[in-house]
């Protein structure tokens, strides 16, 4: 009887997240700018956005507004192929090719090796983080990279696509919710969470959580067992998978405590609404979600 009790937390939260879709199907303008002084350096001012691919949460549907970089994946022409015999010491050098190129635009754009990528800070706080990538005799989509496993590193932008696919309609709607929320949750209380982590997490959870295919009033049960679900990770792991990929999600850092403290919060937030203390109730996820939750 205590569940059905439960007051709709998320319901404001729902129609304000909702901002985060119309902006993704606006990608292409977004990162426009970006993918325009790239197309002058590598493909003689022949703009076309058939070269890039959406990577990433808003590939996914897991983005949140002001929250989540612009991921994309930048073809690079087969002249531009690396000579791995200058690549001896491990040191990415295509990227940092790469990277200077983007500077020459973007004197605010940074290198990450650790994704193969640069970011490039746009207006109105939004973020561009580009991986070039070539399209490999295989078919897949790789870059050059002596720091992990070989030569040649494989990604497969469509596998976490495809797991969320495959869910049931209402499984699918309330693991995309989970995944902004914490990504919310992790803005609001610094969490060394990536994204892609949490998605990964998310859908090993979803698979059997107890409330997975619960309409939305259940989301406040939902986000408390997730929480708990990541409190409970190995702290001796250092990577995890998507279903169904292979490419490695790596740790940043340590989330298990601060997991476990979430999960506390929200436990005593679901047992004030059903004691029709909604006031402390969302109080209580006011503290964990900051202003992205409704005032009280």
């Amino acid at each position: 009887m205590q569940a059905d009790l439960l007051v709709d937390s998320f319901c404001n939260l729902r129609v304000r997240l909702q901002g985060s879709e119309a902006d993704g199907e606006r990608y292409r303008e977004i990162v426009a700018p970006v993918i325009k002084h790239l197309d002058m350096r590598y493909w003689a001012g022949n703009q076309d956005f058939s070269r890039i691919s959406l990577l990433g949460s808003w590939q996914r549907g897991t983005a949140v507004l002001g929250l989540s970089d612009f991921n994309i994946a930048y073809e690079m022409p087969k002249k531009d192929l690396p000579d791995f015999s200058q690549m001896g010491s491990g040191r990415d050098l295509f990227l940092e090719g790469f990277h200077r190129e983007v500077l020459k635009a973007f004197p605010s754009a940074e290198r990450h090796d650790s994704r193969h990528s640069v970011t490039v800070p746009l207006s109105k706080g939004r973020v561009v983080d580009v991986r070039p990538f070539f399209w490999m005799k295989s078919g897949d989509m790789g870059y050059p990279d002596l720091t992990l496993f070989s030569n040649w590193h494989r990604f497969e932008p469509m596998v976490a696509c495809d797991a969320l696919l495959r869910l049931d309609p209402m499984e699918r709607e309330n693991v995309l919710m989970i995944c902004r929320v914490a990504r919310i949750w992790r803005a609001v209380h610094s969490v060394p969470l990536s994204g892609v982590l949490i998605d990964a997490l998310a859908l090993q959870f979803i698979a059997k959580a107890a409330h997975r295919r619960k309409p939305s009033k259940y989301q406040d049960c939902l986000m408390r067992d997730f929480f708990g679900f990541i409190a409970d990770q190995d702290p001796e792991a250092d990577w995890w998978t998507i279903p169904g990929a292979e490419e490695p999600v790596l740790r940043s850092g340590r989330f298990e405590e601060l997991a476990a403290s979430a999960h506390r919060v929200a436990q005593y937030a679901i047992e004030q609404a059903a004691s029709r203390q909604e006031k402390s109730a969302r109080a209580a996820w006011r503290y964990l979600l900051g202003e992205y939750y409704p005032p009280v």
